[in-house]
């Protein structure tokens, strides 16, 4: 995720201002300045690096809560607020997101989400930053102020709903891109990787490929067949996908309806060396013999194919469909002869 930033929240020459530096926790201090560069360092009068052996034997130093607790406390919620960057978040299950590094105390650690939006919501939290750096949400508000912004960050998408018109599927997609905190700059080539043709990309497709590298590894190899059958292969995902991640892909490199797919998914009887096998000994096409495996498995019952061969031989129209086969004694008389 790192790599897919827009600009720094902060200017190229970066930012300099006026602090209190004091070595006690309390009482007046002196004054300095102080330089934000756009990569978020911090550039002061001291030597930090040696400043922090001598805290960390017990002394005290403002400057070093600045640059080590509030100043990246404000800079992660400003760049999340903005949308600089896509947010730190991950797709951990089935419709479950989470934090993709918790704070410590903060309710990230166990709590996982049913939606990116929702998830991304909890990362422009004052208090997350507060906690994953160590401050409070009164002194990040105060840095964020002397950055020259405040806080919080407008919660209004400024994306104009024309903006997504030719490149995202859903009407309302600028405002579940901008609920799940993915930066509006990075959307068209995105929506070129993930659709060269041209398509609408539907919105969870994009999601995906943002902030689920494990299911992304997967999905990425249905893009030469567009964007329809990407979003159906991120869409319609089972159990079944889960412990066999390139078989889905298989069905659909041998010319197998979408539908059959789904049916076939929908328990863990029929592969596609089955569907193959059916259909060289029956003499149908194979999209057809995944069809008829499809709806036996949806049927819930799941004769091995030999059986459904024989049966196809006696009835042809009764191995096609459950709904025409004989009671299952009178399918066992059959397959016996």
């Amino acid at each position: 995720m790192d790599s897919w930033t827009t600009d720094s929240v902060l200017p190229a020459a970066g930012v300099t201002f006026s602090v209190s530096c004091r070595t006690v926790p309390r009482g007046r201090g002196s004054a300095h300045d102080v330089t934000v560069a756009a990569d978020g360092t911090l550039t002061a009068p001291h030597d930090l690096d040696l400043e922090r052996i001598g805290v960390a034997l017990g002394g005290h130093l403002t400057c070093l809560e600045l640059a080590d607790h509030d100043l990246p406390a404000a800079l992660g919620i400003l760049e999340h607020g903005l949308r600089t960057r896509p947010a730190d978040i991950v797709q951990v299950g089935t419709r479950q997101w989470a934090a993709l590094t918790p704070a410590e105390g903060c309710a990230c650690e166990e709590q996982t989400w049913t939606g990116a939006g929702q998830a991304a919501a909890h990362l422009r939290s004052l208090q997350h930053w507060a906690l994953a750096y160590r401050t409070s949400p009164a002194r990040i508000v105060a840095t964020a102020d002397l950055l020259g912004y405040t806080l919080p960050t407008p919660s209004t998408n400024p994306l104009p709903r024309a903006a997504t018109e030719h490149l995202l599927a859903e009407s309302d997609a600028a405002q579940r891109l901008w609920d799940a905190g993915v930066p509006f700059a990075l959307v068209p080539a995105l929506c070129r990787t993930l659709s060269p043709s041209g398509l609408p990309v539907p919105t969870y497709v994009l999601l995906a490929h943002v902030y689920a590298p494990r299911e992304w590894d997967v999905l990425e190899k249905f893009v030469p067949h567009g964007p329809v059958v990407l979003a159906w292969a991120a869409q319609h995902r089972t159990q079944r996908d889960a412990r066999r991640p390139d078989e889905r892909l298989a069905w659909v490199e041998a010319g197998v309806p979408l539908k059959a797919i789904d049916q076939l998914f929908g328990g863990m009887a029929y592969a596609l060396v089955h569907a193959r096998a059916y259909a060289s000994e029956t003499g149908v096409a194979l999209d057809r013999a995944a069809g008829v495996l499809g709806r036996w498995q949806e049927s819930g019952t799941t004769p091995q194919v030999r059986d459904l061969v024989e049966l196809h031989r006696h009835d042809p129209d009764a191995a096609t469909s459950p709904r025409c086969a004989p009671a299952r004694a009178t399918v066992e008389r059959t397959v016996g002869l």
